[in-house]
């Protein structure tokens, strides 16, 4: 499955440079945009996965690790959210609700970022455009609580417990791309962040991610 999710997006920029060279003089602006933009996309992807990849082998070795400091967290994903919606263009809504401007938190940017970036960008690939993805941020004592909810395709009930298990995919999933590993690094992140994660999903009818986590990492 991974080595077939890696030829796809290969095949894209090896087509794409084939024809830019053949024609790209005679094309006009727009379509010589297209084609680079089409390079683009399937580099970040195959990039992505890389990076899920090394961080599952991380993983297994024991060598994955947080490493905290102080940052905002409130700031750090508006800035997470707004570079995905750059990236989408338009195609959904993405919505940030907090109910602080600040919210200041000891924890792994890194180790964060892989959580919030998969997320994301899950809720976003497997949700028709024009809908919705809402991200929530709420304080409970002393922990963090972070919802992400999509109205996409959702998880048929049979699936979802095998869905933090590496390479394992929803049933339904099978048009869009995908290596089942960015499921299993959210786990495994939050796990090391002290916190845990839940699902509630309905097939065809969206999916809700609720993770739970300290503030500040050791305390």
């Amino acid at each position: 499955m991974t080595s077939h999710q890696f030829r796809t997006p290969l095949s894209t920029i090896l087509l794409s440079a084939e024809l830019m060279n053949k024609f790209g003089q005679r094309w006009d602006d727009q379509k010589r945009t297209e084609h680079i933009g089409r390079i683009q996309d399937a580099a970040r992807r195959i990039n992505s996965m890389l990076e899920d990849i090394l961080v599952i082998g991380r993983v297994e070795s024991g060598r994955y690790m947080c490493l905290p400091k102080e940052f905002d967290l409130i700031a750090y994903i508006e800035q997470a959210v707004s570079e995905l919606a750059d990236n989408d263009q338009g195609q959904h809504q993405l919505i940030f609700e907090h109910a602080v401007d600040e919210l200041p938190v000891y924890l792994d940017p890194e180790v964060l970022h892989r959580v919030v970036d998969n997320l994301l960008s899950n809720a976003i690939k497997y949700s028709p455009p024009g809908t919705c993805v809402t991200v929530q941020v709420t304080t409970e004592e002393h922990n963090i609580r972070l919802e992400v909810t999509d109205q996409g395709i959702g998880i048929p009930e049979r699936d979802l417990k095998y869905l933090f298990q590496p390479f394992q995919r929803g049933s339904n999933a099978g048009e869009y791309p995908g290596s089942g590993i960015g499921l299993a690094i959210i786990q495994k992140s939050v796990e090391l962040m002290q916190g845990n994660i839940t699902i509630q999903s309905k097939e065809g009818l969206g999916t809700t991610f609720v993770l739970r986590f300290p503030a500040r990492f050791g305390s």
